[in-house]
């Protein structure tokens, strides 16, 4: 059985769970209600951007770091750890290898690691004051296993991990990057043979299980989800104070109608449009603070929004709210 997504709702005499298509309308004007949903998407929008570039440009410093003291391969999720202090090494290394920058040689000690990390560094973070091991790297990289993980300190506080699993029995593939105050955690798993929808809904239509949550440290958060239980394939997007759940009945089932609606590499969009909604249920926005309903939601499809997915909430005095749905 597909789960509801619920909260909790008190009153003086009972406990009991309201799902969310059975709360209350709230009695904010349409006007209002375009505000909170407005205010909640520009801040998920904003929170990915700043996370993104967080990363990008703490990645970019350690990579000069490790280029400069010649330790790039070492931390190399793809690499073979092949660098010319390895090479050196070889011979030293038990279940690891320790290297610790030597000033005055201009060059790694290296000694065999007894942590149960694959490679631990210490070297300066600075490129033009090599006096201090300020910057710790624990890279430990189990390509058997599928699992890589790598974790930076400065002056003994985290600066960057990222950590990238595989589960193979399940076909999912999870990936974490924290980026103080970031955190960002992708989960995805596909179908290995998905039926049809490809060329409609491309990569959602193999999707099995995906999920996407993102924070910084005491301010904004956001949780996105794609789940797919037995045919039915759930949606969750909590984001700030609103929510939006719905789930598409059948999925699986009229995955393969989709491709049937492409005729001479031309869409038939108000075709698929039209079987996607009425298949689409369960699908309303929560105002989380209030435990109220704002309306119902769903997607829109079109050839704009074929490049960018869209959404439309309508409220219940009949406005509506345009809006883009992202996953990340």
């Amino acid at each position: 059985m597909l789960c509801l997504f619920v909260c909790f709702a008190c009153d003086d005499n009972d406990d009991k769970v309201v799902a969310d298509v059975d709360k209350p309308y709230s009695k904010m004007s349409s006007s209002e209600l375009k505000n909170v949903l407005e205010e909640n998407l520009t801040a998920r929008d904003q929170l990915v951007d700043e996370c993104n570039k967080a990363s990008v440009k703490t990645n970019k410093e350690l990579m000069t770091i490790a280029r400069h003291y010649d330790f790039a391969d070492f931390i190399d999720m793809n690499g073979g750890l092949q660098s010319a202090a390895r090479a050196k090494a070889e011979e030293e290394v038990v279940k690891g290898v320790l290297l610790k920058w030597n000033r005055d040689k201009k060059d790694f000690d290296i000694t065999a690691n007894a942590e149960q990390c694959l490679v631990e560094i210490q070297v300066p973070s600075s490129l033009t004051d090599d006096s201090k091991n300020d910057l710790l790297v624990k890279v430990t990289n189990d390509k058997l296993n599928g699992k890589f993980e790598m974790f930076v300190y400065k002056n003994e506080t985290l600066w960057f991990s990222h950590i990238v699993e595989a589960d193979k029995e399940n076909d999912l593939q999870t990936e974490v990057i924290v980026c103080p105050p970031y955190t960002m955690r992708t989960e995805l798993a596909v179908r290995k043979q998905a039926a049809g929808g490809d060329i409609m809904l491309g990569k959602w239509a193999k999707v099995k299980y995906a999920r996407v949550t993102c924070e910084k440290e005491g301010g904004f958060s956001y949780k996105g989800e794609m789940n797919l239980v037995e045919d039915d394939l759930s949606v969750l997007l909590d984001c700030g104070n609103v929510r939006f759940t719905g789930k598409f009945v059948g999925f699986t089932a009229f995955m393969p109608l989709l491709d049937e609606l492409v005729e001479d590499g031309k869409v038939d969009i108000a075709l698929m449009a039209e079987l996607l909604r009425n298949n689409f249920r369960q699908n309303v926005v929560v105002f989380t603070d209030r435990d109220e309903k704002i309306g119902d939601w769903y997607f829109v499809f079109d050839e704009e929004s074929r490049k960018e997915r869209k959404f439309k909430c309508v409220f219940q005095d009949g406005e509506e709210y345009m809006g883009v749905w992202k996953l990340i």
